[in-house]
């Protein structure tokens, strides 16, 4: 008789976990508490659930406007120029640089060349040398 309340009691609480977890997580689906570092990086454009930070858009196209205006079917071109264009008319840093084409990436299905490319690019000193 014990063990047949103890299953019935373990199954309950298996259930109030998984409605706990279904009711939870959508309010969280693609917003997480976001942070500034001292050279002005804004972070995470990538929430802990794998979806981009809806906070962090509007800091990225403000900064950036150049990369956050291209759409789902940039080319890698398309992203050089972009990334030239912020280079040249703003003072920003290359993790800057790095966590706007992270959330492009993340957020359009982007090629991971896109953010690779400027990733190797800043390996081997600024990312300004591109341009």
């Amino acid at each position: 008789m014990n063990s047949r309340i103890l299953r019935t009691t373990l199954i309950s609480i298996a259930s109030l976990a998984l409605v706990g977890i279904a009711t939870t997580a959508p309010a969280s689906a693609a917003s997480c508490a976001l942070q500034k570092t001292g050279d002005g990086t804004t972070y995470p454009v990538v929430c802990p659930n794998g979806k981009v930070n809806d906070k962090a858009e509007p800091k990225l196209a403000k900064t950036m406007p150049q990369i956050m205006a291209l759409g789902k079917n940039a080319t890698l071109p398309q992203v050089k120029k972009a990334v030239c264009a912020v280079f040249a008319k703003t003072d920003v840093t290359n993790p800057m640089i790095e966590s706007a084409l992270y959330f492009q990436t993340t957020k359009y299905g982007w090629s991971k060349k896109f953010a690779n490319w400027f990733g190797d690019v800043t390996m081997e000193g600024s990312g300004k040398k591109v341009c």
